[in-house]
């Protein structure tokens, strides 16, 4: 029986630039995901578009908007239509971050 043995150096170093490279991926698309949706977001006084933020944890994006009145920005009522012209802000945003290309 013959056996082979393979022995594997540098991959703790490699590994390590893998998660480095990973996280800065994840942080520039959460970083283009606030700005389109930021962009897509209507303007009154500002306060909803302000209102954007973005967390990255563990190879985790969030992004979210505590601005009350955002829900219906998105949806629409029964007396108001949705953002950019019945659409909502979501949709129209992944589009734009969909044509951006990554470096």
């Amino acid at each position: 029986m013959a056996k082979l043995l393979l022995q594997v150096k540098g991959l703790p170093q490699t590994m390590k630039q893998l998660n480095n490279t990973v996280e800065k991926v994840i942080t520039r698309l959460g970083t283009e995901v606030r700005q389109a949706l930021r962009d897509k977001t209507p303007v009154r006084t500002g306060t909803a578009r302000r209102g954007w933020t973005k967390r990255t944890r563990d190879n985790e994006i969030t992004v979210d908007n505590s601005v009350p009145y955002v829900p219906f920005l998105e949806k629409g009522t029964s007396r108001m239509r949705a953002a950019n012209q019945g659409r909502g802000i979501i949709g129209p945003a992944l589009k734009q971050v969909k044509r951006t290309k990554v470096k």
